[in-house]
């Protein structure tokens, strides 16, 4: 499932790819043929469309999100999770028939072409892309002491898309490890990853919240019995916090696997999210954030951690001049949103 522009859930319901609105009235939008099952559901930039991959098939439809036309743009055997990059470029994890490899490969719609970038040991997990370009990694490799979410940096992957070695787990940088099993996975506008994590042995099923320091923060857990699963949400919403536009921003799929399906939209209120612009880390935004940003983009002070993530209000990857100004001005009282 997936999260359009307007809040709208777009979901899969077991027939047909639905729009389901905040008040939960249901559109049908296209139903694929006989005995065909939606695996996967996502949303393209823009928000026109959404990507439908369809299983025992394994064709990806193209659905347009008013008129339900749809296309089949390519044959993906396997395919779990896919996630646009900010650069646009689509990347995609697939697995094989023994749940025992996954790849991570970028996909060319329009040519139809497919580039390999990692081999990752066992079944697929979900993945999320930063602003960075980074991408993140669910692992699902129950040869691992735990399981873990590993970020591939952009770097890494321009290198493998330029002709250089094809990547591995092991040069992935692990953002947080010990946990059971990993399903769902977004990245918020705040700076968190939101990640279903579901421990089957134990029949519990939870969604957290990671920093980007790796700390998580629990927010919801799943009754007993059941299951969340894949994840949507829009970034064209209000943060993620109490008080927000109305209706579902994030859509979460809940589920026991015999007797009940579920489609849930949260807006919860919780702790944990970076402050954009508290540069000193003194839970307020002032001019003396300000100053720290102007001095970090010369070179001056040293910002490293999550001081540097706060401060870095752009999402352009380095603290600078834009991100002392936009500060000084929220500072101010202006009308500046800080967070991308």
């Amino acid at each position: 499932m997936d999260v359009a522009p307007t809040g709208e859930l777009v979901v899969f319901d077991g027939a047909s790819l639905v729009l389901i609105d905040p008040a939960g009235v249901t559109t049908p939008l296209f139903a694929p043929p006989p005995g065909g099952f939606g695996e996967l559901v996502r949303v393209e930039p823009g928000g026109a469309t959404a990507l439908l991959a369809v299983s025992p098939s394994y064709d990806l439809y193209r659905v347009d999100l008013v008129t339900g036309a749809a296309v089949i743009v390519a044959n993906l055997p396997y395919v779990f999770d896919t996630i646009f990059a900010p650069s646009g470029d689509l990347f995609a994890v697939l697995g094989d028939a023994t749940f025992s490899m996954t790849t991570l490969e970028r996909l060319d719609l329009a040519g139809g072409s497919r580039e390999l970038v990692a081999n990752l040991p066992g079944a697929t997990g979900p993945l999320a892309a930063l602003p960075s370009g980074d991408l993140v990694y669910g692992t699902n490799d129950f040869g691992r002491a735990s399981q873990a979410l590993l970020v591939f940096s952009a770097a890494q992957i321009l290198g493998v898309l330029s002709g250089g070695p094809v990547l591995a787990d092991t040069d992935a940088t692990e953002l947080i490890t010990g946990l059971a099993g990993t399903s769902g996975l977004v990245r918020e506008p705040g700076g968190n990853l939101l990640l279903v994590e579901n421990d089957f042995s134990a029949s519990s099923s939870r969604l957290v919240a990671v920093s980007p320091l790796g700390v998580s923060t629990p927010i919801a857990t799943a009754p007993a019995g059941a299951f969340l699963g894949r994840m949507g949400i829009s970034a064209s919403l209000s943060p993620f916090t109490a008080g927000g536009a109305p209706g579902p921003r994030v859509g979460v799929l809940m589920s026991d696997f015999f007797s009940f399906n579920a489609v849930l939209g949260l807006e919860p209120s919780r702790p944990g999210g970076p402050v954009f612009g508290d540069c000193d880390l003194d839970d307020q935004v002032d001019v003396v954030d300000a100053l720290l940003a102007a001095r970090s983009g010369v070179g001056l002070t040293a910002l490293a951690g999550l001081a540097r993530a706060q401060c870095d209000v752009d999402g352009g990857g380095a603290v600078d001049v834009l991100d002392s100004l936009a500060i000084a001005q929220f500072a101010a009282g202006l009308p500046v949103v800080l967070g991308y």
